[in-house]
């Protein structure tokens, strides 16, 4: 759906930016689709050599796709036997039915002529149950060895130990039915916070470095209240008609209580910058705003509960097939689900083992993060809160805890918010010329950073840096 150079065209430049999309030579389908029903513009089908479709007005020129040449080049794929088709931006497809073919019209036409024939389905499954049978003796081999419910005793004495009376444990599962990977969850009583994670799990009878009750001082519910929350957030949940309203600030505050280093890190400065950079990375990740919305763009975060495009419905995406750690199921998809989009199978098994103590939970039921409030905000905090080698966590990034090596300064990366970007999306929006997105990403901190009364900091952008896998 880019705008392509036509040959001939009175024009030169990038073209007018699109009502939505807002960036110069670049146009989604709906709007071109809109131009040339409403506003005046012409469409010139395409010939043999060039197949697509252009549309013109004036100077203004933009080569585009239609359902037909989506047709096309989805036969070409089955013709010359390749693995499947990429869309660089899903949000550039009609998503709305402005146009009249229904909705997602590109995403279903492609799903229409790349669906396999019953033997690639029968081949797919006799795959993934090889795969699932590989992982049972896998988890056979671990399960049982060293940890056992003899293990929540020697947990709850070095509690008991460290934190006298203030704080309280509960295990994953019933204490007789302890093995290795067991989760248990420790909690401080009112007035006092963790020093480091909530959650620990058992390894070969030991549960690892256990975290102190400190008196508190800080975290999110001293720098956003709940009438903050629904300023910043008064279109949440569809405009409050989604079936699953998960968006609230209860739920957020909930799962912020279990992750007690979120926001209570460094100087009152940067603890307020961390929230607004959360908050802005989370609007972004699932707007529904344009640049004319009722109440202007930055007003529309927390609207989709899931990807545009993608729903509950049978077809399956984001699935990593090659990672048999963290096995896709049969039937389910893992795309963008709840405040941060959690996507594919490695990340919903390896927050699932965190928040479970078992793997297979979410991978089984990916569907919870856009059905449970609080579980939501707990995927996103867990992303928010984890590094994931090469990549540090967001919240070391953003805090400045993060220390960037001489590699990561050759490959042009630095504290502050530009690295949060990088870590959840830097492979499409740096290194490059700022997208729309990553403006409106941006421009989104800054002005949470201004109503949470700290500055944005620097290294806003991720322009000058390299991507952390592509450059580690």
């Amino acid at each position: 759906w880019y705008q392509r150079r036509v040959r001939g065209a009175a024009a030169s430049g990038g073209g007018a930016a699109g009502q939505w999309t807002g960036q110069a030579g670049y146009m989604g389908y709906h709007e071109i689709c809109l131009n040339i029903k409403n506003n005046g513009w012409n469409k010139v089908k395409g010939d043999k050599c060039t197949v697509g479709p252009h549309a013109y007005k004036g100077n203004q020129w933009v080569g585009y796709d239609d359902l037909q040449t989506v047709k096309i080049k989805m036969e070409y794929i089955k013709k010359m036997g390749l693995a499947g088709g990429m869309v660089w931006d899903t949000s550039m497809d009609d998503f709305r039915n402005l146009c009249g073919d229904g909705k997602y019209p590109f995403l279903t036409t492609m799903r229409k002529y790349l669906s396999p024939s019953d033997d690639d389905k029968n081949d797919k499954d006799d795959d993934k149950k090889d795969d699932k049978d590989k992982d049972k003796d896998k988890d056979k081999g671990k399960k049982g060895k060293k940890c056992s419910k003899k293990s929540a005793k020697t947990l709850k004495k070095r509690i008991r130990k460290m934190n006298k009376k203030t704080a309280t444990v509960k295990f994953s599962v019933k204490t007789k039915k302890i093995t290795e990977g067991t989760t248990a969850t420790i909690s401080c009583k009112k007035g006092y916070r963790l020093s480091g994670s909530s959650i620990v799990t058992c390894n070969k009878n030991n549960w690892g470095k256990i975290p102190k009750c400190e008196k508190d001082d800080g975290g999110l519910e001293k720098y956003l209240s709940k009438e903050d929350f629904e300023k910043l957030f008064p279109n949440r949940n569809e405009g409050g008609k989604a079936k699953f309203k998960i968006y609230e600030y209860e739920n957020l505050l909930a799962a912020a209580k279990e992750y007690p280093l979120f926001a209570s890190q460094g100087t009152d400065e940067i603890r307020r910058r961390e929230v607004a950079a959360f908050l802005a990375n989370i609007a972004q990740e699932t707007t529904g705003g344009w640049d004319t919305a009722p109440g202007g763009r930055y007003l529309w975060g927390l609207y989709f509960l899931q990807e545009v495009g993608h729903g509950d419905d049978g077809r399956v995406a984001y699935c990593d097939a090659s990672n048999t750690d963290y096995p896709c199921q049969p039937g389910k998809s893992y795309h963008g689900r709840g405040p941060i989009q959690l996507s594919w199978n490695y990340n919903y098994g390896q927050v699932s083992q965190q928040l479970f103590g078992d793997k297979m939970e979410l991978l089984k039921n990916p569907q919870r993060v856009a059905q449970e409030g609080k579980l939501a905000f707990r995927t996103a905090l867990w992303f928010w809160m984890t590094p994931q080698s090469p990549k540090p966590s967001c919240h070391d990034a953003i805090t400045g805890i993060w220390k960037p090596s001489n590699a990561d300064k050759t490959c042009g990366r630095d504290v502050g918010f530009g690295a949060t970007i990088n870590i959840i999306n830097g492979g499409i929006e740096c290194g490059k010329t700022p997208m729309a997105k990553t403006r409106h990403r941006v421009e989104g901190y800054k002005l949470f950073a201004k109503m949470l009364d700290t500055t944005p900091g620097p290294n806003l952008t991720c322009d000058v840096q390299k991507y952390f896998p592509s450059c580690p």
